[in-house]
């Protein structure tokens, strides 16, 4: 992780800041989780996975609307304004299936 982390780090300072590179940089962990999400929740049928699934394939989502730029308005919600809107999102799928437990706890009583 080191070395990919000093790697990287090397291509986007003296190499291209593009989008594109970040995307294929995080495409691996993105689906490795994809993948483990998707087999817990095959095997245990609960939510949280279902949840983290989601969120994942939703990055995907917003990495390629980021990358073909779709923008609903160029000028006041362009390409870069959605896909934070689809990483915000992602993000909040995220950590409800990292506390899941809690809410889970908080329900069941």
């Amino acid at each position: 992780a080191i070395a990919q982390f000093f790697l990287f780090s090397a291509v986007v300072l003296f190499y291209s800041q593009d989008f594109l590179l970040a995307a294929i940089n995080y495409l691996p962990t993105a689906l490795f989780l994809l993948a483990v999400f998707s087999r817990s929740y095959f095997r245990a049928k609960e939510m949280a996975p279902l949840y983290g699934a989601i969120a994942i394939m939703l990055t995907f989502v917003g990495s390629f609307i980021q990358i073909v730029k779709i923008s609903p308005h160029p000028q006041y919600f362009n390409h870069n304004a959605l896909y934070h809107a689809a990483q915000f999102v992602a993000i909040c799928l995220l950590f409800v299936t990292a506390r899941w437990d809690i809410v889970r706890e908080k329900y069941e009583k």
